[in-house]
């Protein structure tokens, strides 16, 4: 998923991820160039979406569960990337906080909870991959699109979200954050209503997963 400040950008099949590898036309908002190459499966806010004329910021959130990126990670930078191309700036954001809890996504049975040192490990992999891959992909774009001056695109940053929680106390987050989150509306995410009819259940720790990626975003 593909963040900016007030809209979320959810990427479509895999398979529709074709690079730069096929020229078509290029459009003055990336969102209309993502949604003609098949990428863009839905957003929240159309009229927020067709107001990037201007560069704004944008992040990609990947959580270092393990020490190197995978495919699905993929699809989401991809279009990460392409806002990168198109003047934005790109916020690749290393999850070194909700890491240390995971995505109960998909998950059958809560995961393992990471070690410091595995953590730092995983942290470190994922960054060596992330520089490389808009480096890279910053430099085919350039040889695909002679139109592009990739020396005058912002700098790729990325984020480390333990930067804004690590000074964070419960009491600081449950009367900053939690009283404006519904718990009716928590309860109804696909990934908490599977857990909760297993045998198994859920964890608040897994519950409030939620939470502390929509306070990312």
């Amino acid at each position: 998923m593909n963040l900016l400040r007030g809209l979320a950008v959810r990427c479509g099949r895999p398979g529709a991820v074709r690079g730069f590898c096929q020229r078509r036309s290029v459009h003055s908002n990336v969102v209309g160039t993502l949604r003609e190459r098949g990428f863009i499966h839905s957003v929240t806010n159309d009229d927020a979406a067709y107001k990037l004329e201007k560069p704004a910021p944008v992040y990609c959130g990947v959580d270092p569960t393990a020490d190197s990126l995978h495919l699905g990670n993929m699809v989401t930078l991809m279009g990460l990337l392409h806002f990168h191309l198109a003047g934005h700036q790109a916020l690749p954001l290393v999850g070194n906080a909700t890491g240390m809890i995971g995505d109960p996504s998909g998950k059958s049975s809560e995961r393992v909870a990471l070690g410091q040192s595995t953590l730092a490990k995983n942290v470190a992999g994922i960054e060596v991959q992330l520089e490389r891959f808009f480096r890279r992909g910053t430099r085919y774009a350039a040889q695909r699109m002679p139109e592009l001056d990739h020396r005058g695109l912002k700098p790729v940053r990325i984020l480390h979200n333990a930067d804004w929680y690590k000074d964070m106390n419960i009491l600081t987050f449950l009367g900053h954050i939690g009283r404006y989150a519904r718990v009716g509306v928590m309860m109804a995410r696909d990934s908490v209503k599977s857990r909760l009819q297993s045998t198994q259940g859920i964890s608040f720790t897994e519950f409030s997963y939620q939470l502390l990626q929509a306070y990312d975003f």
